[in-house]
């Protein structure tokens, strides 16, 4: 059983502790902010026409199906995995 947050760090894998940039602290400072105003609520649109014709185009060549769920899923977990400042997670106020 894990007792603390540290030993729990432990057993994650690697990881980097560093210091929050001046940027994200001025993001945190607006995000903080944010949750003080009332929030609008909008709903957009978003053209898929070229992510659903390479997933067909994938289909034809290969005859293996991708859901468009899945073809999202891969897409954010390919910028994490290319941006690993996207996959962050705070410890203390600084880091």
């Amino acid at each position: 059983m894990i007792n603390n947050k540290r030993e729990l760090m432990d057993n994650i894998g690697k990881y980097q502790v560093k210091p929050f940039t001046k940027y994200r602290r001025n993001i945190e400072l607006i995000t903080k902010e944010g949750w003080r105003k009332r929030n609008t609520h909008t709903i957009i649109e978003i053209d898929v026409t070229n992510a659903r014709e390479m997933i067909q185009k994938h289909k034809e060549k290969t005859g293996e199906t991708i859901s468009f769920t899945a073809w999202v899923i891969k897409c954010v977990a390919q910028t994490l995995s290319e941006n690993k400042d996207f996959n962050a997670y705070r410890h203390g106020k600084k880091k």
